[in-house]
């Protein structure tokens, strides 16, 4: 009879653990196709000693950004492009400007597949 609620405990805790790591939909663009990365709706964020710690409560995730990535993510706001972010990092931080646009699109498309980021199409 004990066996029963171990099975039982077993079972629930494999469903809680694939849904705390459920992608969002794919039917988001992604943020290379759409040029002009924007945060998700849902995601919170707050910055704390030059780290920002990011949640989206819907899909049980969370992402803790370094200084630049933290710089980076403050400049996502649905209108600066890739370039324009590498721009600006690479004149702060003193990188060539090929070596910032390869990390801004790899850092962006990181967020992408963690659900940070959205498409146009996905808030309407």
């Amino acid at each position: 009879m004990l066996a029963a609620p171990a099975l039982m405990v077993f079972r629930l805790t494999r469903v809680l653990t694939h849904e705390c790591r459920r992608k969002p939909p794919d039917r988001r663009m992604t943020a290379e196709a759409q040029g002009l990365p924007r945060k998700h709706p849902h995601a919170a964020a707050r910055v704390y000693e030059g780290e920002a710690f990011i949640v989206l409560p819907q899909f049980h995730q969370y992402k803790i950004l370094n200084e630049v990535g933290t710089r980076i993510w403050d400049l996502i706001d649905g209108k600066t492009s890739q370039e324009e972010i590498a721009k600006v990092i690479s004149q702060e931080y003193e990188v060539a400007f090929e070596t910032a646009l390869d990390d801004v699109k790899q850092f962006l498309a990181d967020l992408q597949a963690n659900g940070m980021l959205v498409g146009e199409e996905s808030t309407r």
